[in-house]
């Protein structure tokens, strides 16, 4: 028998129906099995939170001291107090003023260190991914010790990722017997994102608030929650699509979630959607036992009829200005006249001077956080005086990530996202691949893989829990 964290009890029964947060889940497998609804207890406690947040003087830094000491509790509460850390990270602060400076590092700390007593006092297993992120980091924090341009902001901004990332995973890795309540929790959290931004489009001050053309809803910036929308919705739509799974929530959140990537003018996002969707139909053609009758089954004559109705529908009201909107949405407010030219303008020069300083060490790179013009950073310093961040605009993930930590650093960070993604691609489901893969090519257009003080940290959670779920 396996050893799992004591703070399970009660929680795992296998084989047995159990009650999470109002919604009966049956512990067995690996998710699949477990009943489509959202956990309604939970979805009433996101609303509420937020809502106290938005209206009780420091509500929101009231909040994240209560998930402080939550995350103290087990390995459990650990993940749920990361999740509410990374959306009190990316909420929208016109509409829940929180201050995050230090409270956000009080709530890392605290997970950080229920998950390092539990290993080392209570001897509790970790995953073998885990030791791959641990080479990474410790390369990661020889080269900021040896090789950066600014060896501080190096230094922190590699423990800090390690501390969320490593935390996220031992935490989901133990708590892996909860399987179906984590893709419940997934389920939950997409309803919450996208149908409770819902009404903040008919609020622009709020749903606007960032530059009063995309739409932010709950989030902070448009770019943010259009690429975490992306994500939801991917694992969304798989769920209706590839697994028959149908009720007026699933629906209506994909329906709206598709609706907020587009309006949110985010072309990273819509098109981390679109291509994650068209790469898992590709591999489902190399899987015939698995998936490949899930996707014969999604291509059924009534999904067929369906599907073609709503785009002629779709058509004969919009078609005269569809053309149009789709340009104007992936030219957005670039001064080129044609798609490639915007594409280019937005991410071109970003590229090119990630790659000048990646041709300058080639095999270190200049360090983790290290803006591309340093004449141009904007320094953030910590207590004592001491630089712990500095204003990064990358942009395009790979260049950026040969920029600061080179080719070595590289081929490391690409092994422990294949120790990552491969037993997902060979065991998962393809509601979880999608998720996974557009989680990866979000950060095409937004570099967010290091970025665990934002919507890096809600990308690592579930990519790590993509991953446990498949385990034994």
């Amino acid at each position: 028998m396996r050893r799992t964290d004591t703070s399970l009890q009660g929680w795992s029964l296998p084989g047995r129906p159990t009650r999470l947060g109002g919604a009966q889940v049956l512990q067995a497998g690996t998710g699949a099995g477990a009943e489509t609804t959202v956990l309604w207890r939970v979805l009433a406690w996101a609303a509420g939170v937020t809502i106290f947040a938005a209206v009780a003087p420091f509500g929101g830094e009231i909040v994240l001291i209560g998930a402080a000491m939550h995350a103290m509790r087990g390995a459990r509460q650990t993940v749920e107090a990361l999740l509410v850390l990374a959306l009190t990270i990316m909420i929208n602060k016109t509409l829940v003023p929180v201050d995050i400076s230090i409270l956000r590092w009080v709530v890392l700390v605290a997970a950080a260190g229920r998950t390092l007593w539990d290993s080392v006092i209570l001897g509790l297993p970790v995953p073998r991914a885990f030791w791959w992120l641990t080479v990474l980091v410790v390369t990661l924090v020889l080269f900021a010790v040896t090789a950066s341009r600014l060896p501080t902001v190096s230094l922190f901004k590699s423990l800090s990722f390690y501390m969320g990332t490593a935390t996220a995973l031992v935490a989901l890795y133990r708590t892996r017997s909860l399987s179906d309540y984590w893709h419940l929790l997934l389920l939950t959290l997409s309803v919450f994102v996208i149908l409770g931004s819902l009404p903040l489009y008919f609020f622009r001050e709020y749903g606007f608030a960032r530059n009063g053309v995309g739409f932010q809803g709950l989030l902070t910036h448009p770019q943010t929650y259009g690429t975490i929308t992306a994500v939801l919705t991917a694992y969304v739509t798989g769920l209706i699509v590839f697994d028959q799974k149908r009720s007026w929530i699933l629906l209506s959140t994909m329906v709206v979630g598709w609706g907020g990537v587009y309006f949110s003018q985010s072309r990273t996002g819509m098109l981390a959607l679109v291509l994650s969707g068209i790469m898992v139909v590709g591999l489902a053609l190399l899987k015939p036992r698995t998936w490949l009758p899930h996707l014969r089954q999604a291509m059924t004559l009534p999904t067929l009829t369906v599907g073609v109705l709503a785009l002629g529908t779709f058509g004969v009201l919009f078609g005269p200005r569809l053309s149009e909107g789709l340009v104007s949405f992936l030219l957005k407010d670039e001064a080129s006249q044609n798609v490639i030219g915007a594409l280019e303008e937005s991410r071109g020069g970003l590229v090119e001077r990630s790659m000048k300083n990646f041709r300058a060490a080639p095999l270190t790179g200049i360090g983790l956080g290290v803006p591309s013009e340093l004449e141009d950073a904007k320094i953030e310093y910590g207590p004592l005086g001491v630089p712990i961040s500095a204003s990064v605009e990358k942009g395009f993930q790979p260049t950026a990530v040969l920029e600061e930590i080179g080719i070595v650093g590289a081929v490391l960070l690409v092994l422990f996202l294949i120790v990552l993604l491969a037993p997902v691609m060979r065991r998962g489901t393809m509601p979880l691949a999608w998720m996974m893969l557009a989680m990866l090519l979000i950060n095409m257009g937004e570099a967010i893989l290091f970025a665990i003080g934002g919507n890096g940290l809600f990308v690592w959670v579930f990519l790590c829990m993509a991953y446990i779920s498949v385990q034994d």
